[in-house]
């Protein structure tokens, strides 16, 4: 430590602002009467030049004791010292002598009555009452508001006094007029009367700072963005919700392209030009109030897909199975806007429309042509119209199966899938309004609800394009062929479809497709002397075969 202090001390004389603060104390009057109100003002002067009296403090030399303020007064005759303090600094002493007080006749002021005792001695009584002086005030706490008032009553010997005194104020002497004291600057200040010479007690009064309101908070703003990729067509735009505190806001705000330090005439945004730009939200009241930057990034339009569908890519050469042509544009239908390209003859444009169909059997490639924009092209297989019988195996283009149906010209029907599965219908209780001979249509209404809630159409749309879950209609046409429309379960009959299947068809219960309820659907019963349908619950497990149609 003793180093530390002699390397500090040092470094002090090295440098110039490590100077020792000296005071100087000095008093307006060596001399005053000691009456009470007479009063000496000193003054602090710090290194010749900086007054810094207020900051100061003044002790009386003999005691110590601090003088409280910056003015002396006292009834007390005799010479008084007084040194004064600040920072590390103590200055020379100064002397005020207080003097006595003399009357007009000569006598001091001591009260004596001017009677002696026959010998020329003083008998010491005094004629004059002891007088008590007091203080009071209406409130010991104000606000420094220069408004809020502390109103001083003094009292003499119990008596109100109207005039003839004064209330002054301790730290500097100073006198409080029509004994009302108001202040701006907070602080605790201390007072004394003094009425006919006499002091009265301290009192006390704390001027509190003015608590300046909270000012209101400013508003949150957030600025939102529905995307933050748009092409740079001039087209494609991004729109802006602005939010005040969560609240939405339609007006009293604007939007600053940070990038182009412009405006934005209204809340969308677009853009030729490839770029990143950030925006910012600012209130029209508060320009001080923004909100989050939000960028957005203007990208180049790619080239728009264009995409040729076809329902089916295999027909028969009957020329009456036919294939439908959609044509998509980044997913939107354009077809009516589209023409089809017969890539297969020449390229020219094709003649049939959104349609095809033919009766020479072979490949057929088609293109779609949106603008100046193709789609790759489609393979259509046509091929020939074999005819079939209930019984057969048909095996085209990746479908297979066994038919059970077949309409007048033997080339178009039904075929069975070559497996079977034991599934619920579904696993909840739920009408689709499943009640046409069309299983296809069925399925696609159970599939759209959710696939898992439908095991049983679930499974049989997984065999590929174009299987469903049969409809009851179509599981009794099943039933009439494989028991050769006896509704008896031959096993001997059965056993034509049976050699041909990877799964063989047994004597049990078959779902249907159709419901009759809520909780309740449709099963062909695949027993002896069964045409009837039966309707248990949905949850209960049962055999399902996929059907397709040629």
């Amino acid at each position: 430590m003793k180093k530390l202090l002699l390397v500090l001390t040092i470094f002090c004389l090295i440098l110039p602002s490590c100077k020792k603060t000296t005071i100087t104390l000095s008093v307006d009057k060596t001399e005053i009467t000691a009456d009470g109100v007479d009063v000496a003002k000193f003054k602090v002067i710090a290194n010749d030049e900086d007054d810094v009296t207020k900051e100061a403090r003044i002790y009386f030399s003999d005691t110590n004791k601090e003088v409280g303020g910056t003015s002396f007064s006292t009834t007390e005759p005799k010479a008084y010292s007084f040194y004064a303090t600040y920072d590390d600094a103590t200055s020379e002493k100064v002397v005020v002598k207080a003097i006595e007080v003399v009357d007009e006749g000569g006598n001091d002021d001591g009260n004596d009555d001017g009677n002696d005792d026959g010998n020329g001695n003083d008998d010491g009584n005094d004629d004059e009452e002891t007088i008590v002086v007091e203080l009071s005030v209406s409130k010991t706490s104000i606000v420094a508001d220069g408004k809020d008032a502390a109103v001083f009553n003094v009292t003499a010997n119990g008596d109100a006094l109207a005039e003839n005194y004064q209330v002054l104020n301790v730290a500097d002497s100073s006198l409080v007029e029509n004994g009302t004291f108001v202040t701006t600057e907070a602080g605790n200040y201390t007072f004394v009367a003094l009425y006919n010479k006499v002091y009265s007690n301290e009192v006390t009064v704390e001027a509190k700072a003015v608590e300046e309101p909270e000012p209101d908070p400013k508003p949150t703003l957030k600025l939102v963005a529905d995307k933050t990729e748009i092409y740079n067509d001039g087209v494609d735009q991004v729109t802006f919700t602005v939010f005040s505190d969560e609240n939405e806001l339609s007006d009293g705000y604007k939007i600053l392209n940070i990038d182009k330090n412009t405006l934005l005439e209204s809340n969308v945004y677009s853009s030729t030009e490839v770029y990143a730009c950030s925006f910012v939200a600012i209130l029209e009241d508060d320009e001080e109030v923004k909100s989050n930057e939000v960028t957005i990034n203007v990208i180049v339009k790619p080239d728009p897909v264009v995409e040729l569908i076809a329902d089916k890519t295999a027909i028969k050469n009957d020329g009456i199975d036919k294939v439908t042509f959609t044509v998509l544009v980044d997913g939107e239908d354009r077809t009516a806007e589209s023409v089809i390209i017969d890539v297969t003859f020449g390229g020219g444009v094709y003649e049939g429309g959104t349609t095809f169909s033919s009766e020479y059997k072979g490949d057929y490639y088609f293109q779609a042509k949106w603008n100046e924009y193709k789609s790759e092209m489609v393979l259509i297989n046509v091929y020939e119209a074999l005819e079939y019988k209930p019984g057969d195996l048909y095996d085209v283009n990746g479908v297979k199966g066994v038919v059970f149906y077949v309409d007048e010209t033997g080339s178009s029907g039904l075929i069975m899938s070559m497996d079977q599965e034991f599934l619920q219908w579904s696993t909840e209780y739920a009408w689709v309004n499943c009640v046409t001979n069309r299983g296809d249509w069925h399925t696609e209404d159970m599939l759209k609800l959710g696939a898992d809630k439908y095991p049983a159409a679930k499974w049989c749309a997984d065999h590929g394009e174009g299987w469903y879950f049969p409809s009851s209609h179509e599981m009794q046409l099943m039933w009439d062929a494989v028991s050769d429309g006896k509704h008896v379960f031959d096993g001997e009959f059965v056993k034509l479809y049976n050699d041909k299947l990877d799964d063989p068809i047994v004597e049990d219960y078959y779902w249907s497709s159709n419901e009759t309820s809520e909780s309740m659907a449709e099963v062909v019963v695949f027993i002896n002397n069964s045409v009837i349908c039966l309707d248990p619950i949905k949850d209960k497990s049962f055999y399902v075969r996929a059907v397709h149609k040629f």
